[in-house]
């Protein structure tokens, strides 16, 4: 997949089990998944109150370091969406 800004192409599997942090450096978990999609693809990144879609677009992904095993984030607010709440025992 190609992300614009960055000029890179990357493969799903390279960005599978990378670390997301936040420009900021608040940790918002592990990439788990690659959705594609028409428009662009979404990143499915899993954290302690459920699954995230992180769209892999410019305004959003700031770097990509497949060294550090990590990946920056603009955390705009309307860009983390929750796909499922964590599993709460009854």
């Amino acid at each position: 997949m190609q992300h614009s800004s960055l000029n890179e192409s990357y493969d799903h599997e390279e960005l599978i089990g990378l670390d997301v942090f936040t420009t900021d450096g608040e940790v918002i978990g592990p990439v788990i998944d690659v959705l594609a999609g028409a428009a662009n693809d979404n990143l499915i990144v899993r954290n302690e109150n459920g699954d995230i879609l992180i769209p892999f677009i410019g305004p959003v992904i700031m770097s990509i370091d497949l060294t550090a095993r990590r990946i920056s984030i603009e955390a705009i607010e309307l860009s983390l969406i929750h796909i499922s709440e964590p599993t709460r025992p009854y």
